[in-house]
């Protein structure tokens, strides 16, 4: 439901929005990004600095395999490791029943507490889920399922209007 500058939404979250709300706030991270690409391009830098440059392409084929291998072993762990903290989180006393959020300008409000925009560091919305990131490593996952499409543009306004260019939110259909 949306009035004004405000909307009120209910919704009941399943484990795989918890996976899935977990994974996306990870790959989010830029820390998550620098320790996977320092590695290889430190490798590269090194490689180039000791050999003048010479055999750059063999090289350069070399870390790229390399990388590739960690690449898939850094995936299946990273899988494991969120869809293991996912069944944590929906296991965790009233976190698959119902919660109601009351969105609005002053901020977002939970089971009768209210967090100013300011304790916000973005939002994330992928095709099924809105998952606001907040400053203290906590997200919160509004999955779409049940919302009215007047629903989902109304927090889609609120957080552009609130979070700027911190909101990677889709445009609204016009």
């Amino acid at each position: 439901m949306t009035s004004g500058g405000r909307v009120e939404v209910t919704v009941t979250r399943k484990r795989s929005d918890y996976f899935w709300g977990l994974l996306f706030d990870g790959l989010s991270s830029r820390i998550f990004w620098l320790a996977v690409l320092i590695p290889p391009v430190a490798q590269g830098m090194l490689y180039f600095k000791r050999t003048g440059g010479m055999e750059a392409a063999a090289r350069t084929l070399e870390i790229a395999s390399q990388v590739a291998t960690i690449a898939g072993v850094v995936a299946a762990a990273v899988f494991a490791i969120f869809y293991f903290a996912a069944n944590l989180n929906a296991r965790a006393p009233g976190h698959l029943a119902p919660a109601s959020y009351a969105i609005s300008p002053e901020g977002v409000a939970n089971s009768g507490k209210t967090s100013a925009w300011s304790g916000y560091r973005g939002a994330i919305e992928t095709k099924a889920l809105f998952i606001l990131q907040q400053k203290q490593s906590a997200i919160q996952i509004i999955p779409k399922r049940g919302l009215s499409t007047q629903a989902i543009a109304g927090l889609r306004r609120l957080l552009r209007e609130n979070l700027g260019r911190r909101a990677q939110v889709q445009e609204s259909a016009p």
